[in-house]
């Protein structure tokens, strides 16, 4: 089992507070951990968090010697430009290695999994915001860059059943009414629900709402 994650002397949203940081391997690992600590990433998806810390590292670095260049005018050979300019050198060596060799140790150590991912990110959604099972899988694939035999894995092992994810969202937004019951099939079919299991959903709840309105 992965080892739990390190323990903070400081809160997580600090760390997540990025500043005026320049981000190298050991600070990248730190601020991914923090990630995690919050909730579960792909590695796909932590590994682009990081690399926009890189990039905004760099923008501030050209920053600085644009800053530098224009308010000092002929001094080119200033101490500061030429320290600045070696320290933006240096950043952005190291952003091209730095994000791969984070990643590589977070899941070396056991933080980031991207099957321990994909089997939370299906229970969330399940609970929070179902799908039929095709966008679902896409969602994982696509959109977290989990593989394939991964994301089928997570749903299988969840007992997912797509008709009782369908009545469950029916029940959540049903309002009883022939433009409400449009709208819904609408948003049922964005989410990749199979119109048989919309239909029988739409008549499950209706048929529910018929018979407490007989016992009145």
């Amino acid at each position: 089992s992965p080892p739990p994650l390190l323990p903070f002397s400081f809160s997580p949203s600090r760390l997540l507070s990025t500043g005026r940081r320049d981000w190298d391997g050991g600070a990248l690992f730190a601020h991914g951990v923090a990630l995690l600590s919050a909730r579960p990433h792909s590695q796909q998806e932590l590994g682009l968090k990081l690399q926009r810390l890189c990039e905004r590292s760099k923008a501030r670095s050209r920053a600085r010697i644009d800053r530098f260049e224009t308010t000092r005018g002929f001094e080119r050979r200033a101490p500061e430009l030429r320290a600045t300019r070696e320290r933006a050198a240096r950043a952005f060596e190291s952003c091209a290695v730095a994000v791969p060799r984070a990643l590589d140790e977070l899941a070396r150590e056991g933080h980031v999994d991207d099957d321990a991912f994909a089997a939370w990110f299906v229970a969330q959604r399940v609970k929070h915001r179902p799908k039929s099972l095709v966008e679902l899988r896409r969602e994982l694939v696509q959109g977290k860059g989990v593989e394939e035999r991964c994301a089928r894995r997570a749903i299988e092992q969840s007992a997912y059943s797509e008709p009782e994810a369908c009545r469950a969202l029916v029940r959540r937004k049903w309002r009883g009414t022939m433009a409400g019951q449009g709208k819904l099939t609408a948003y049922l079919t964005r989410r990749g629900f199979r119109r048989d299991d919309i239909q029988a959903a739409l008549a499950a709840e209706e048929g529910e709402g018929g018979e407490e309105e007989e016992e009145e």
